[in-house]
């Protein structure tokens, strides 16, 4: 059985250990001892402390403090410029890689909005949290991790491992517009501003179902207590895991069509109509 520790796996810090151990992997193991460091090992070098420091505001990481943590480039490059060997670069790197990592537990849940070519910070929780206030205006979400289910204006629902951009007024991964109760598309003078966010906490993460539609897949956890509703109109199930029974609707509540399956789907299954609730059940 996959735990839901092991079923998701976080992206907010991969393109700070990729650029930081892959490429400064490279350059350190190249290097040896003492000499005037160069001009492109220092802006490599600057870049990821730039990206490893609006992470950390991002996540709001505490103790993150200059002159260590900085967005600064410059204070980075030049400070990289007088340094006589890589060695100490590469351990102030994993020195705050290893604080970006261990700030964050298993359990986390985190969200990422977006909009007007900006990205929120990350709202991120251990426990059921509901944000507001949350500056922007955002429109769309970019990224779910963790065991939650993110519900959007306190009635819009989603799943965790969402790596793509999804518009909440949109059906499923399209671009179509869509009513949540009665299934229809209609139309919008403008994008759902996203005000509020809840992150709900399932009773238990012992099995999971996953949706997905134009590429996109997003995952719910159970068995869960109530039905979840108000989703926004997904094709496929592909994948369920666990000790339960998944049944989906064709409505957000549980009339209409539906639809069970058991646990073990690890291929793309068409349902046949949009699916816009699910119950998680222990078998």
């Amino acid at each position: 059985m996959i735990s839901a520790n092991d079923k998701y796996k976080s992206d907010l810090l991969s393109v700070v250990r990729i650029t930081a151990f892959v490429a400064f992997s490279f350059f350190l193991n190249s290097f040896q001892g003492a000499f005037a460091l160069s001009e492109r090992f220092c802006d490599l070098y600057a870049s990821t402390s730039v990206l490893q420091n609006e992470t950390a505001v991002a996540e709001s990481i505490p103790d993150a403090q200059y002159p260590v943590w900085s967005s600064d480039y410059n204070h980075h490059y030049q400070w990289c410029l007088r340094k006589k060997s890589s060695r100490d670069l590469g351990n102030e790197l994993k020195a705050r890689d290893h604080k970006l990592r261990t700030h964050r537990t298993p359990n986390d849940c985190a969200i990422v909005l977006g909009g007007g070519g900006k990205n929120s910070p990350v709202f991120r929780t251990a426990s059921e949290k509901l944000f507001l206030n949350l500056g922007g205006p955002w429109n769309f979400i970019r990224r779910t991790e963790g065991p939650c289910t993110f519900r959007i204006n306190s009635y819009l629902a989603f799943g965790s491992g969402i790596k793509k951009l999804i518009r909440p007024d949109q059906l499923g991964g399209q671009g179509a517009r869509w009513d949540a109760v009665f299934g229809e598309p209609i139309n919008f003078d403008k994008n759902i501003v996203i005000r509020s966010v809840e992150i709900r906490k399932p009773t238990s993460t012992d099995c999971s179902i996953t949706l997905g539609d134009e590429g996109v897949r997003q995952t719910f956890y159970g068995p869960a207590a109530n039905l979840i509703g108000l989703i926004n109109g997904w094709s496929f199930v592909t994948q369920t895991t666990g000790p339960c029974q998944f049944r989906v609707y064709n409505k957000s509540n549980e009339r209409g069509k539906s639809m069970l399956y058991h646990s073990g789907i690890n291929e793309r299954i068409r349902v046949g109509w949009r699916v816009r609730a699910i119950e998680i059940l222990p078998d």
